[in-house]
């Protein structure tokens, strides 16, 4: 019925969103993403979208993101943690906001980001600002969590 169709375009979603972040991170790109996520309301048009859901979003990505992390509603986290599948999707970090696991769903991926983390680190280091370094550690970190967790060898390191 419709509660499983908007499941499964939930996890479509995630799962959308996760190979997005997770092929900008790779080593072909190299960029580290960050945003907002929420579930609420929205309207779209064929000239704009607006809805308290995107005011939402917006103020988790420009505000309380700062990391390359997409931030997830504490609501949206809650709802998606009561679900086995969807629960994957989500981590807390060490400031007690809740973020989308993008490398939950991608397996043997070790020496793609250890190959995006170096080319990362030669457009950014040696003169980057000490925010620019705390981003790169910040995905380094959660990146060797992942790895580890995966039973992978590969480590990103600074």
């Amino acid at each position: 019925g419709d509660v499983e169709k908007q499941h499964w375009e939930i996890i479509l979603f995630m799962r959308t969103v996760s190979n997005i972040q997770s092929s900008c991170v790779g080593g072909i790109v190299g960029w580290l993403l960050r945003g907002g996520m929420t579930i609420g309301p929205a309207y779209m048009d064929e000239v704009m979208v607006w809805g308290e859901a995107l005011v939402e979003a917006h103020h988790l990505e420009d505000r309380l993101a700062v990391f390359p992390r997409i931030v997830l509603a504490e609501n949206t986290a809650c709802s998606l943690l009561k679900d086995e599948e969807l629960s994957a999707f989500v981590n807390q970090d060490f400031d007690g906001l809740y973020y989308l696991n993008y490398l939950s769903n991608w397996s043997y991926c070790g020496e793609i980001l250890a190959a995006g983390f170096e080319r990362m680190k030669q457009e950014a280091l040696p003169n980057a600002r000490p925010d620019v370094v705390q981003k790169l550690r910040w995905h380094m970190n959660y990146a060797n969590r992942e790895l580890e967790r995966k039973g992978e060898n590969a480590r990103l390191s600074l």
